[in-house]
């Protein structure tokens, strides 16, 4: 009886490395057969649990979610929807920038005047013949969609305007409002008269003493 059972167990254990050694037979005969054309294809999920390097480089067709941290050694490049530039033409009052690709939300616009100066002008700023003055244009961002954004000025440009801008699109952005707080307010000085007030005594010793000390320097003119 203790023998068959043995045989039994023998006989399982060996099915079990024989599947086994047929599943890797099986990924290897697959991976021998798809990386010797240079191309590793998964139609399902992988998950690399250690640290992973890609000398070529790697395109991510669909959405991507990075859970932790991001750095970049080098300088990031975006697309032509995340910044540029907008000019407005002397004698307009606004420009309409519009995205190529809109955006899902409606993205958080910043907007910056750019003058060009050559650099002989920038050398010389502090020098008294210098002519240098900066432009005293007053606008506002305004129109801002998922589409694009509009600039606008207070009055018609005098000259040729220039702005460079940035969208950022932000998972629930948050906006946080100005906060109402008590002014505060000096506190009262005690005049002469509430002081008289608290101490009449006080004050009629103070009478009595100036009375008397301007009695003594009478005698003394004396």
């Amino acid at each position: 009886m203790a023998e068959s059972t043995q045989s039994a167990r023998t006989n399982q254990t060996f099915a079990t490395t024989s599947a086994q050694l047929a599943d890797e037979l099986q990924t290897a005969s697959f991976l021998e057969k798809h990386l010797h054309q240079s191309k590793l294809i998964f139609s399902g999920s992988a998950e690399f649990q250690a640290e992973s390097i890609f000398h070529g480089m790697a395109s991510f067709i669909q959405n991507v979610v990075f859970k932790g941290n991001v750095e970049f050694a080098s300088s990031p490049t975006f697309s032509q929807d995340t910044a540029g530039y907008v000019v407005i033409q002397k004698g307009q009052r606004s420009v309409d920038a519009l995205y190529d690709q809109e955006y899902s939300t409606t993205p958080i616009v910043t907007v910056t005047a750019v003058v060009d100066v050559d650099q002989d002008t920038l050398d010389n700023l502090d020098s008294p013949e210098s002519t240098f003055t900066l432009s005293k244009e007053s606008y506002i961002l305004t129109n801002t969609t998922p589409k694009g954004f509009t600039i606008v000025l207070e009055k018609p440009a005098e000259k040729e305007l220039k702005f460079s801008w940035i969208a950022l699109s932000i998972k629930g952005a948050k906006t946080q409002t100005s906060t109402s707080s008590p002014v505060a307010r000096p506190s009262a000085q005690p005049s002469p008269s509430s002081s008289t007030q608290r101490h009449p005594q006080l004050h009629r010793r103070f009478q009595i003493h100036l009375r008397a000390q301007s009695l003594h320097l009478q005698n003394f003119l004396r």
